[in-house]
């Protein structure tokens, strides 16, 4: 759905992000976001850690789909790249992070 939509808006050269609170179908709106997910520079979802609808996809998977996404979509935006290779618990949702080779201001201090 979301492949045939974002490319009729007209937001070429524009800075994407992407927030999906679906209950329970993120990975749907994932799956239908496969061609344009490397237009967005960052991606936000709301996911329950236990299930809570019928037929939901667990947690893990959602990690680890969205941790394979993530390269693909870091290639787009950054070129050359590293993932930042653990998830954070602040305090209550997870996130990681690509980063440019050399840092967002030519060096990483962290690295």
């Amino acid at each position: 759905m979301l492949d045939s939509l974002v490319p009729s808006l007209g937001l070429d050269g524009q800075t994407l992000w992407l927030k999906s609170d679906t209950q329970g179908f993120e990975l749907q709106v994932l799956r239908g976001a496969n061609d344009c997910l490397t237009q967005f520079r960052a991606v936000q979802l709301e996911m329950s850690i236990k299930p809570v609808y019928a037929g939901q996809p667990t947690f893990e998977t959602m990690v680890a789909h969205m941790r394979e996404r993530l390269s693909q979509v870091a290639t787009t935006q950054l070129g050359e790249f590293w993932v930042d290779g653990h998830m954070r618990n602040i305090p209550d949702h997870y996130h990681a992070h690509a980063r440019p080779k050399d840092g967002f201001f030519g060096f990483d201090r962290k690295r």
